[in-house]
């Protein structure tokens, strides 16, 4: 499960944004897919992942059973 910031399940009222619209404001495309793959899955203490080290690092037993909160502004780290 994906919550929002105010800790409640991510629902449109979070305001609903397309691939399109991250590219339009900027966002880099592996920035977006780092993030999203990082929402409830940890390697360690490494937040910045290459495409590589994603398919190397990436394992099911990794991801974590708490729901992952969306923060648009941690994108930026990517």
């Amino acid at each position: 499960m994906i919550l929002g910031n105010d800790k409640t399940k991510l629902s449109k009222r979070h305001g609903a944004e397309s691939i399109n619209s991250f590219r339009e404001k900027g966002f880099l495309p592996i920035s977006i897919i780092n993030y999203l793959a990082r929402l409830g899955w940890s390697h360690g203490d490494q937040e910045i992942f290459s495409i590589n080290e994603m398919k190397e690092f990436f394992s099911l037993d990794n991801l974590n059973k708490s729901p992952a909160v969306f923060d648009i502004e941690k994108i930026f780290m990517g």
